[in-house]
């Protein structure tokens, strides 16, 4: 059997999701569910492959101002696909509540970056830098949940009970802890 090429398979699966957005499935459709899985696939096999292609497919690109569409991704591929793979945690109401282009979603990658050092170098997620970035965080998560904090819970549930909705996001679990910590000692609670 000839294994397969997370570089040929990219294609074939992009121009999947196309055909399926042009014949209007629904996100919730078994069709669209098992593309969101095979994408979801495909990008854990392509972070071990070629990491270098990561970035290319993993949505992070989506959240650079004027960055072009990649081999036929763009933005309303990738809001089909989130689409799809929050289909089983929000509502079709809710999802569609959900803004994900916001300008301070478009700092996330530069705050989780941040983050990320702040995490590496062993700081405390009481500090007040890592407190900072803990602000920002929060502020695009108000954004992106248009302040309605029923809506910001579901989807904080929904994260810590399926982290692979992060994937391509930054956010691993190791960050997501750290995230957690700097919440809890914002709240008062030890670090």
């Amino acid at each position: 059997m000839q294994e397969r090429n997370v570089r040929d398979e990219w294609p074939v699966l992009i121009a999947a999701m196309r055909n399926a957005m042009e014949r209007q499935l629904s996100p919730r459709g078994q069709a669209v569910q098992v593309l969101a899985r095979h994408w979801m696939d495909l990008l854990r096999r392509t972070a071990v492959e070629a990491p270098e292609l990561l970035h290319e497919y993993d949505g992070t690109r989506r959240l650079e101002p004027g960055c072009p569409s990649t081999g036929g991704i763009d933005i309303e591929m990738l809001d089909f696909l989130s689409a799809a793979l929050w289909a089983k945690h929000l509502t079709p109401d809710e999802s569609n509540r959900l803004r994900t282009n916001g300008p301070r979603q478009r700092e996330w990658p530069r705050v989780l970056y941040a983050l990320r050092e702040e995490m590496n170098r062993g700081a405390s997620a009481a500090s007040p830098a890592v407190q900072a970035l803990l602000r920002q965080w929060e502020s695009g998560l108000d954004e992106l949940t248009a302040g309605d904090l029923e809506l910001r819970h579901k989807w904080m549930t929904a994260v810590r009970s399926d982290p692979a909705l992060l994937t391509g996001s930054g956010v691993d679990t190791r960050l997501h802890n750290y995230l957690r910590r700097a919440r809890l000692a914002k709240e008062g609670w030890a670090a």
